[in-house]
């Protein structure tokens, strides 16, 4: 019975923090987006010079929400970022389908590499990063 409380307790906390990786993932991307998106506007860029600030918005992303899910239980880094990676790509697939352009092409298989990669990589530096003293 103790074997079991124990499981379910790890798998709440790591659910808890998968989920918080991806929000943040989410939050920090779309401030990234925002704060591009007025640069572009500021600077008479045009809008071509989009997409790659939305590249680096969704890589900045998935290395914010790998940082926060690797930071949380401080184990296996690399693993739950490139989960919040992954998690974090479905959300901007379903959102391009609810919103508009949901395309399938090769830009997907890029912004899965990244979203991984990112993750796994913010995942590495969140569980490695030095711990607050009390």
């Amino acid at each position: 019975m103790k074997n079991i409380e124990q499981t379910r307790a790890k798998w709440q906390e790591t659910s808890v923090s998968v989920l918080i990786g991806i929000l943040s993932a989410v939050v920090l991307s779309l401030i990234m987006l925002i704060v591009f998106s007025v640069l572009v506007l500021l600077k008479d860029m045009p809008a071509g010079a989009l997409t790659p600030f939305a590249y680096i918005s969704i890589a900045i992303g998935g290395i914010g929400g790998g940082f926060v899910v690797g930071r949380i239980p401080r184990k296996k880094g690399v693993l739950f970022g490139a989960m919040v990676g992954f998690l974090y790509l479905l959300v901007l697939i379903i959102c391009g389908m609810l919103f508009g352009h949901g395309q399938w092409n090769l830009s997907i298989l890029f912004k899965f590499l990244t979203t991984i990669l990112t993750g796994a990589c913010g995942g590495i530096i969140g569980m490695t990063g030095r711990r607050k003293r009390h």
